[in-house]
């Protein structure tokens, strides 16, 4: 029931007994903007029993990236910024993927993204003909800059259509980002050169790649106030293969 998920959430009880019994000595945490105080209770005992902990940080500064959100966001942003200062007297270091030597007053680690070459298989290049499509995979946000694709579309569009240019969007949006997209390409009158597909896995994603000449990655980081990034979706697109 409720009360069951609302427990998962805030009980690391499991957790410490297990780390305590095995006598667990490193502990990696991926803290995705999610500072609260029973995971500060939770490393303040795991802590005391002698474990190093680390803690990776996915993007950083990552507060610019609710100035869309709701409500709920915005609470939840405002409890992160107040208990994330503490982190310091608990975590060991911050996994980061900047160039930031130090967060939350953590003395930092600086690693590079990654991915496994031997699952992502090279994209079937697209048969030759008159058409070129660009593909854009994520959890669409404000971000990724998807819109100023449109844009350039509805420039290339008024100029010329003698080569035909589609823009396949593969992805959800827990925001209302994905229909500001779709009433932006149906404002340009445009709608029939981009593509909502929705999320797509498995083999469906591959048949996606497999027809695409050029990958759309993260095109408004900026927005959110990040100037260096290593993402996962530039590499996976150089894996298969793709221009990006």
């Amino acid at each position: 029931g409720i009360m069951a998920k609302f427990k998962k959430r805030i009980s690391y009880s499991g957790l410490s007994k297990y780390i305590s019994e095995n006598k667990i000595n490193f502990l990696y945490v991926r803290n995705d903007h999610n500072a609260n105080p029973f995971l500060l209770k939770f490393l303040k005992e795991t802590k005391k029993c002698g474990v190093k902990i680390v803690m990776e940080i996915p993007t950083y500064p990552y507060d610019n990236e609710y100035v869309q959100s709701g409500f709920v966001s915005r609470v939840n942003l405002f409890s992160d910024r107040f208990f994330r200062q503490f982190f310091k007297h608990c975590v060991d270091r911050i996994i980061t993927f900047t160039d930031f030597k130090e967060i939350f007053g953590i003395p930092s680690i600086n690693i590079s993204n990654g991915i496994d070459f031997n699952a992502i298989p090279t994209r079937k290049v697209p048969s030759s003909n008159n058409e070129i499509r660009l593909l854009g995979v994520a959890e669409i946000h404000f971000w990724h800059g998807f819109d100023r694709v449109i844009e350039g579309l509805k420039d290339y569009y008024s100029k010329s259509n003698e080569q035909k240019v589609y823009f396949d969007v593969v992805g959800k949006s827990f925001t209302d980002d994905v229909e500001k997209l779709k009433s932006l390409a149906e404002k340009y009158g445009i709608s029939e050169y981009v593509i909502f597909h929705g999320t797509k896995s498995g083999k469906e994603l591959d048949e996606m790649f497999d027809k695409t000449d050029f990958g759309i990655a993260s095109l408004g980081r900026h927005r959110s106030h990040i100037f260096k990034i290593k993402t996962l979706k530039n590499r996976e697109y150089a894996a298969r293969g793709i221009p990006f």
